[in-house]
């Protein structure tokens, strides 16, 4: 079809565009850098598979990065799996299920099969050891602490971050990487804010309060060694005190985020610092990418007369054998495809990547830093 590239850009959102400075210096390290040989990089991975996590794993330790590797995995993961991580070096915790020990969500099997969600359901029924009192998907709060605890050699900076939808241009605590001094959380795109459902609905059920600030991600972040054990320590008495408040209990499984933000914009994490998204080590990608996939789908099927599954196999403007986007249309990346923050630079940590399809996917299964390498 006829490209319009012109059109695709989203009516939502207008990027910032820096098409003078795409020559960020290409960043695929041999060894690994003193600067992170004491930082800690964790996260949950129970139910992820080898190729559901090779892209984490494998750019984190390509791009340089020395320090902690912690995942939690499921205690009977596969053989395969644990070897895997061996030999990267990663760290793994056992993550076994247990019942829970706060009020149930589903008093009887009709109200399961009255929710429709079995993921829901299941998230909401089922929790981990040794912390049944809170939800399965808030665990790694609690159990990240844990981690730490048991790791004195951990006294870097520490990043506590979602897996599956992230991987690192850049050593997240290499060689010209911001000091962290603080607490860091970090803000979603500016179009992104607290009024979405996802905190404006439990907030206000909650706490009477209806909040209109940037989105923090609670996906990943970022503090030293103390910042992040206070951080972890408040969460989890939070997350506590919602689960035995009727008012505060609510039957999602992404409530953390309007915990995370809760407790940022009302002054309860000390020493806390918001970034703002693309000016920091993390880049969440996740809006942008989606309010620009839909905005070329929507081209497809207005201007071609295109199905929805035949939109969603069309290209972005710009894809070639060198990158999968357009950099001078959107400024989202540089001409070889990496991500950038607004100066241009690359940007270290990408969260939510997936929200691009396979078109992204298929840039990244041909970069040397995203390839798993014998160890």
């Amino acid at each position: 079809p006829t490209m319009h590239p012109q059109i695709h850009t989203a009516k939502k959102v207008q990027p910032t565009m820096h098409p003078q400075i795409y020559t960020a210096k290409k960043v695929i390290p041999t060894g690994g850098h003193v600067e992170s040989l004491n930082a800690t990089v964790m996260g949950m991975a129970s139910g992820l598979r080898i190729e559901d996590i090779r892209y984490f794993v494998e750019s984190l330790r390509n791009v340089g990065f020395s320090g902690h590797i912690i995942l939690g995995i499921n205690i009977d993961a596969p053989d395969e799996l644990k070897r895997y991580l061996r030999s990267r070096k990663v760290i793994t915790k056992p993550i076994k299920n247990t019942d829970c020990t706060f009020e149930p969500f589903f008093k009887t099997e009709q109200e399961k099969i009255k929710e429709g969600d079995d993921r829901t359901v299941r998230g909401l029924s089922v929790c981990v050891e040794p912390y049944p009192d809170v939800k399965s998907r808030w665990v790694k709060y609690p159990m990240g602490r844990d981690w730490l605890n048991d790791c004195p050699s951990c006294s870097g900076p520490v990043l506590l971050t979602d897996v599956r939808d992230v991987y690192f241009q850049d050593d997240p605590f290499g060689p010209g990487s911001p000091e962290v001094t603080t607490l860091q959380v970090f803000e979603e795109h500016p179009n992104q804010t607290t009024a979405h459902w996802l905190v404006d609905w439990p907030v206000g059920e909650c706490k009477g309060v209806h909040l209109e600030k940037p989105m923090l991600c609670s996906g990943s972040t970022i503090g030293t060694r103390k910042d992040m054990m206070a951080y972890l320590n408040i969460m989890y008495k939070e997350m506590r005190s919602w689960l035995s408040d009727p008012k505060c209990r609510f039957k999602t499984l992404a409530d953390d985020q309007s915990i995370h933000n809760w407790l940022f914009y009302n002054n309860e994490f000390p020493n806390a610092l918001a970034i703002p998204n693309r000016k920091g080590i993390v880049h969440t990608v996740g809006y942008e990418i989606g309010v620009l996939y839909e905005a070329k789908n929507d081209h497809f099927k207005t201007e071609h007369n295109m199905t929805h599954d035949q939109a969603n196999q069309q290209p972005f403007p710009g894809d070639s054998e060198k990158t999968w986007i357009s950099s001078s249309i959107y400024g989202l990346t540089d001409e070889e495809g990496y991500f950038i923050d607004y100066d241009g630079s690359r940007s270290r940590m990408i969260h939510q990547w997936d929200r691009a399809g396979w078109w992204l996917e298929r840039w990244m299964e041909k970069q040397e830093f995203l390839k798993v390498k014998k160890p």
